[in-house]
């Protein structure tokens, strides 16, 4: 139902994109987050940020909803990276004892596009040449993971969005 309003309409009047980031919000509280649904999910939040629809009202609710994606995405792998049109998640699960800082990143991006991103697992002191985004976590952020059997993930987001963070008028 979602994507088929996005595909036909895509701009949505404010009642439509309001209504659209509510539902992706409670499929988030009612479900597994499996990776294809956080695919799936991520692939609507693309649509809705490269629509001409306006974002202001509802900024917040995407980010939020992107960071409740990589929270509670359940995979077995160490990390995963879901990368659609111009928005870029990598999850990591770290083990704190084992963890030498990680460096993310985006080394390629065009408005529209996929972003190519990698991902290192040390900390880096400068980015890489060429890199258009990126952000290293020193080894001493292992003091701050939660204790207990709370899974540790680190997640970077890439928004090539900018009208997400814009201030209100």
């Amino acid at each position: 139902m979602i994507k088929n309003l996005l595909g036909d309409e895509g701009d949505l009047s404010d009642s439509q994109l309001a209504t659209v980031v509510q539902k992706l919000d409670e499929v988030l509280w009612v479900s597994t987050v499996t990776p294809q649904l956080g695919r799936d999910i991520v692939n609507i939040v693309a649509d809705i940020l490269v629509s001409n629809s306006d974002l202001t009202a509802v900024a917040n609710e995407i980010l939020s909803i992107t960071d409740s994606i990589g929270d509670q995405m359940d995979f077995p792998e160490e990390s995963l990276n879901v990368t659609v049109p111009s928005l870029a998640l990598s999850m990591i699960n770290v083990d704190p004892e084992q963890f030498q800082g990680l460096t993310f990143g985006v080394s390629s991006f065009s408005t529209g596009l996929v972003p190519e991103t990698y991902v290192n697992k040390t900390f880096l002191s400068q980015p890489c040449d060429g890199t258009v985004a990126s952000i290293s976590l020193p080894q001493s952020l292992h003091n701050f993971f939660p204790q207990g059997n709370k899974k540790k993930r680190v997640q970077f987001h890439f928004y090539g969005i900018q009208e997400l963070f814009k201030v209100p008028v």
